[in-house]
């Protein structure tokens, strides 16, 4: 069958990887899990702490090495051979490893070097392909920095979802995944939206076939030379089956609890009918990947949210500030007024009345507008969210009938925060009302009462 690659080594170069003069290299690079191997179209990278140590290409008098010289930082005398045609010439840029490797650390030690992201992405790599815990993985790379140059689009991680059910017979997910570090890498030119417009050219119809023919040919290569670790035979390229859908994937390290700034990201994608969107939940701060810890956008905001409802009204509920009056909330089957003269019940509608409606109302619509921007509220959870919401002020008032303003819209926060799950973490002790109950869980999240 003729199948077209983007990359891949020919016979020739992997054999001589393999078994012949450079199999010293690979062999290094088995051994040494600070090193990893990356196959372009006939050459290979070498990278050292996400930095190319040395690029290999075949050419027509042989194997050309080259190294990235603005890696010396000072005048440290190395001379890398030209050429790697002959185990001996192999050996004298195996013995310059050491010194390359202090040449690249003194570079990244630089001030205003910031290449954790590279750095992180190929421990990542190390952990699903090389250690003893990447059999157990579900994950397998087959590359990084991954580019289509007509389209001038890329991933930072190309990989192979094999799960572990499923090893004998190579029924595999092709996965393209994007690693962040830190909310500065959010948005603007490398954030998440630029890259799930990357993901679309990369899934594009005309070039998906080439993409997949590339990793599983990249895979096999990987795994006769010994560069992955995993319980599984070597599959030939024409019996590897892939499924219909692709996954993208965003690997998030180091975000800050605090921030709006992923939330507000999350909320500006439209889900592609092409792929799985999914983001990846550390297994207890590890990087080895796992089908289980995949979880998609909605799952994500959710997850981000757990904190981020409080978070959003801490602001409230300890300074004296006060929302401002406006419209009077009527929806989802709930009706807030400060009309106490009246007993009028409509049938199907709560109806709450409070001298504290209007501002009530404001928290209300601050809530509508937060829970559904982040797709954790639609039409078919609206009323019973909304009406559990109303359940709660009057409970507030049922104990505590001149309850302030501030005091109910506590309860408000407390009931959203119940309702969509994220008090998960509150400690078992409840007391004997609801309003205390209300009290102690802001206590066991260090929130300022004085205002309430």
């Amino acid at each position: 069958m003729n199948q077209i690659f983007d990359r891949g080594l020919s016979d020739d170069f992997f054999q001589a990887l393999k078994i012949g003069h450079l199999k010293g290299i690979t062999e290094r690079i088995k051994n040494d899990h600070s090193l990893m191997l990356a196959i372009r179209k006939d050459y290979i990278n070498i990278y050292y702490r996400g930095g190319s140590i040395l690029k290999l290409s075949r050419k027509k008098n042989g194997y050309y090495a080259e190294f990235n010289k603005n890696y010396i930082t000072n005048d440290a005398g190395i001379q890398l051979p030209e050429k790697l045609n002959s185990e001996i010439e192999v050996q004298e840029y195996l013995n310059l490893l050491p010194h390359l490797k202090d040449a690249m650390d003194l570079y990244f030690g630089q001030d205003g070097y910031s290449k954790l992201e590279r750095e992180m992405q190929q421990i990542i790599v190390r952990e699903n392909n090389f250690t003893e815990l990447a059999n157990s993985g579900e994950y397998f790379i087959v590359d990084i920095e991954y580019a289509r140059t007509e389209t001038n689009s890329r991933t930072d991680i190309l990989a192979f979802k094999w799960n572990a059910n499923k090893r004998k017979t190579a029924e595999l997910t092709l996965s393209l995944i994007e690693f962040k570090y830190g909310d500065y890498a959010l948005k603007n030119s490398s954030g998440i939206m630029k890259h799930l417009d990357d993901m679309e050219k990369l899934l594009d119809e005309s070039y998906y076939g080439i993409l997949c023919n590339t990793a599983k040919l990249q895979l096999i290569q990987l795994l006769e030379l010994g560069l992955i670790k995993g319980n599984m035979d070597i599959p030939e390229i024409d019996k590897i089956k892939i499924t219909p859908k692709p996954e993208v994937i965003f690997v998030l390290a180091n975000h800050n609890p605090r921030s709006d700034k992923l939330l507000n990201e999350l909320a500006k994608i439209k889900e592609s009918e092409c792929y799985d969107l999914r983001f990846y939940i550390s297994s207890f701060s590890g990087y080895t990947m796992h089908s289980k810890n995949m979880v998609d956008r909605k799952e994500i905001i959710r997850t981000l949210s757990t904190e981020n409802l409080l978070t959003q009204f801490k602001y409230f509920l300890e300074s004296p500030v006060r929302f401002e009056k406006g419209d009077i909330w009527g929806g989802a089957n709930l009706i807030i007024t400060d009309d106490l003269s009246s007993t009028d019940q409509n049938d199907g509608i709560k109806v709450v009345r409070t001298e504290h409606a209007q501002e009530i109302s404001a928290l209300l619509m601050q809530i509508r507008d937060l829970t559904y921007e982040r797709g954790l509220i639609d039409w078919g959870n609206k009323i019973h969210f909304f009406c559990s919401l109303g359940n709660a002020i009057e409970k507030c008032l049922a104990e505590k009938p001149d309850a302030s303003a501030r005091l109910l819209c506590a309860c408000i926060i407390y009931e959203a925060n119940t309702m969509l799950g994220f008090n998960f973490h509150m400690k078992n002790t409840k007391c004997s009302n609801y309003v205390d109950t209300v009290l102690q869980f802001y206590q066991d999240e260090c929130v300022n009462l004085s205002y309430i």
